[in-house]
């Protein structure tokens, strides 16, 4: 009787949070595939309130400093001495064409750990990454 009692329990949860469960979280966010991959630093682009990056042949193994790579994964980001593990993906609403994406991860890296914002949109063949000091928390 109390294996069934439990069952019954557990079966009614399921169907209670299956019935609650939030559109937001039955469609949860993905990056885009064109952002996945390896990205090199434009230095030439490079300005106080963002960072460049295009697609090329960079960091470690190659005639380019180590630091100038950023390769981001479906579930990761990751660059020289920095290992990001994403938490959260969302759609910045802005007036533009193409989207902003926020990412929370926590991030380990130069003996730190911590969670880290930064939002990420494509422009062109160009990923450009603002990190988090250069914007407000948008809830």
């Amino acid at each position: 009787m109390r294996k069934l009692l439990i069952a019954l329990l557990v079966t009614l949860l399921a169907s209670w949070l299956s019935a609650h469960a939030s559109p937001a979280a039955a469609e949860r966010v993905k990056l885009p595939d064109e952002m996945l991959g390896l990205w090199c630093l434009d230095p030439k682009q490079r300005d106080n309130d963002r960072e460049t990056y295009r697609r090329g042949e960079c960091g470690p193994g190659t005639d380019k400093p180590s630091w100038m790579w950023l390769r981001i994964g479906p579930r990761n980001v990751r660059a020289h001495e920095l290992d990001c593990r994403i938490l959260n993906v969302g759609k910045v609403m802005e007036r533009r064409v193409l989207p902003i994406y926020r990412l929370t991860m926590r991030c380990w890296g130069e003996g730190e750990v911590g969670i880290d914002r930064i939002r990420l949109w494509l422009d062109g063949n160009a990923l450009l990454v603002a990190p988090r000091r250069q914007w407000p928390e948008i809830q």
